[in-house]
């Protein structure tokens, strides 16, 4: 893809398109301080540029799933073009869990939701079936991080916003969940339970991101103010939050990486959260979750220099707090030869999980 430069207006506005999610036009012009026909303008444009997506993700820990699963595999680069194709068709349309897959020449990954371990193994297993079958996996190179909400802090939830404050060198004012970053809390687990048309409205919300509450309801064949009414109380309930995911790739972005870390056994969440805290803002994390025992992060580089600076930065951090006894395994990409094979698709997860009940 062609890399534009945007101006210091369209920064500006894109970071706050991606900082502050849910606010309208008039919103966001208060929140970054640019006229408001200048920030629409600049926001259809980006759009239709596609310089961000925009993603409804629904918090299925509130609705009864246990667990958050990451798999990784070294995959063999000399696998035929058709093969790889019958792989992709696979795992679209045998697991729904799957919301996203990433996918590069040697190693491939993947993060589903699930109601319980018995369903994360079922389908972690049927991936990497899936991949022996296909002559896609290489003997021994694959691991699978189950991540249980209670006993796991989700620092960032692909909120990229911290990453473009560094890249424009930007900051804009913090919002109310920003704190919850900097707390070493472990998260939570409930079970709201939803009748047949909630379901079926929440789908429709998490589906349609971009629409207006009208337009769904037509889609769906639901009112309008039963949509609106909906839509706020599981707002309420905390059962979806919004993302806008910028596209890292026409940002200029050459390296991602999935990094994966096993700490000692007597390393914890509360022991690591000071080092992290005074150091996070300087991350170029997209992505992080971590247990007690074990860690994933998503990063994102211009560069590979930049990269190792982070890798080193990070690693040493952890070596010192004697929080870890071997360097984290690490899967480089480059944004050139990555493809996100599946990219936010929530859907087809949370009627497996709501469906359950």
């Amino acid at each position: 893809m062609a890399k534009v430069n945007l101006s210091e207006n369209e920064s500006r506005t894109l970071l706050g398109i991606v900082k502050y999610p849910t606010l309208n036009d008039r919103q966001l012009s208060e929140m970054i301080d640019i006229k408001m026909s200048t920030v629409t303008a600049i926001k259809n444009r980006l759009k239709d540029l596609g310089y961000f997506m925009t993603v409804r993700v629904p918090k299925l820990q509130n609705m009864g799933a246990e667990i958050l699963s990451v798999a990784y595999a070294h995959t063999n680069p000399a696998l035929p073009k058709d093969k790889q194709v019958e792989v992709g068709r696979g795992l679209f349309e045998d697991f729904d869990e799957l919301f996203y897959i990433g996918a590069g020449p040697r190693y491939r990954f993947s993060m589903s939701m699930h109601r319980n371990y018995s369903s994360a193994s079922q389908v972690v297993d049927g991936v990497l079936e899936l991949y022996r079958r296909n002559g896609l996996l290489v003997q021994g190179g694959h691991r699978t991080v189950h991540l249980p909400f209670d006993r796991t802090k989700i620092y960032n939830f692909f909120d990229h916003s911290n990453l473009l404050e560094q890249t424009f060198d930007l900051r804009l004012p913090p919002r109310e969940e920003d704190a919850s970053l900097h707390d070493d809390e472990y998260g939570t687990i409930q079970s709201h339970k939803l009748s047949r048309i909630e379901r079926k409205v929440l789908r429709g919300l998490i589906q349609n991101p971009d629409l207006l509450d009208s337009s769904i309801s037509k889609r769906i064949d639901v009112t309008r103010q039963s949509v609106t009414k909906m839509r706020k109380r599981f707002s309420d309930l905390d059962l979806f939050f919004s993302l806008r995911v910028p596209n890292l790739d026409l940002l200029g972005f050459e390296m991602m990486a999935l990094v994966h870390t096993t700490y000692t056994p007597t390393s914890t969440i509360k022991a690591r959260f000071s080092a992290l805290a005074e150091m996070y803002d300087r991350l170029p994390i997209v992505f992080k979750a971590d247990s007690d025992r074990e860690g994933i992060e998503m990063v994102a580089t211009r560069s590979y220099r930049d990269f190792e600076t982070y890798l080193n930065r990070r690693t040493s951090s952890l070596w010192e707090q004697e929080a870890i006894e071997r360097d984290p395994k690490v899967l480089l990409f480059t944004y050139d030869d990555f493809i996100a094979v599946k990219n936010h698709v929530y859907s087809p997860g949370l009627t497996r999980v709501v469906e359950q009940d």
